[in-house]
């Protein structure tokens, strides 16, 4: 028999490449029990002129999340982003 994982609210996993810059990752997540956590995977900071890229891909279940609630995530991810600075 399988346990199901205890049920937390607002809570989603971040794992970090830090010296892979990719355009795409997944993390296979099957199970027997869906599973319903968002998953975000930050890679390389790129020094691009006077800026930084940072590569990052999200998996999140539709059940959970759809584009709309992405996207607004994204735009504050990116405010956020915007005034970050490194020393």
């Amino acid at each position: 028999m399988v346990k199901e994982p205890p049920k937390i609210a607002n809570f989603f996993y971040v794992s970090t490449i830090k010296d892979l810059n990719f355009n795409s990752f997944k993390i296979s997540t099957k199970t027997s029990i869906p599973f319903l956590q968002p998953i975000i995977t930050l890679g390389q900071i790129v020094p691009k002129q006077d800026k930084y890229t940072l590569c990052f891909a999200m998996d999140f279940h539709h059940a959970i999340a759809d584009g709309y609630h992405i996207s607004i995530f994204i735009k504050r991810l990116n405010q956020m982003l915007q005034n970050f600075t490194i020393n």
